[in-house]
């Protein structure tokens, strides 16, 4: 999560704050900046800018257009109620376009003509910070690449599971669905 927060914080634009209106509690309505408003194919968010809500017009779009349809996508998802506000631009990550949320990262398949979720964890744990997600956000490590081998799919099943059941609260909301 780290990577991807300094991946993040490194593509967000940082406005000079003097440069922004600043309005305070006795400020009209009227007189604040919209929170997030329609643009042509997307919509603007400046809930996630890093000001005071409703002080500055600074945000991050996202829309469709010629190079990817995260505006669509992120609809499609479940907008700000399931993924959270926008908190990057749009970026490359991997060779695909990329475009990062509070709650998932999506990234733009041109051969499918969607997004994909990036699995953030995969990338962390690839970067070598196993440690620090066990450390700092208690997500154990990978289990070995030959944790299942020479068992058949039943018995792969049947050993993930005993996983869970180690964990009585994990297995209980798994087993809950």
């Amino acid at each position: 999560m780290a990577l991807l927060v300094a991946l993040v914080l490194a593509l967000m634009p940082f406005p000079s704050r003097a440069a922004s209106p600043v309005t305070t509690p006795g400020t009209p309505a009227s007189a604040r900046p919209a929170l997030d408003w329609k643009i042509p194919e997307g919509w603007f968010y400046t809930e996630t800018n890093g000001f005071p809500l409703g002080t500055s017009p600074m945000g991050f779009p996202i829309v469709d257009d010629t190079q990817a349809q995260f505006w669509s996508a992120f609809q499609r998802h479940g907008g700000v109620a399931r993924l959270g506000y926008p908190v990057s631009q749009r970026f490359l990550w991997k060779g695909y376009l990329t475009q990062a949320t509070q709650k998932a990262v999506l990234q733009w398949r041109p051969d499918k003509q969607d997004v994909d979720f990036v699995n953030v964890f995969d990338d962390l744990s690839s970067a070598g910070k196993d440690d620090w997600l066990l450390n700092f956000r208690s997500i154990p490590r990978p289990l070995p690449s030959d944790y299942d081998a020479g068992l058949s799919w039943p018995r792969v099943v049947a050993h993930r599971l005993d996983l869970l059941r180690g964990h009585p609260a994990l297995y209980a909301r798994y087993a809950a669905t």
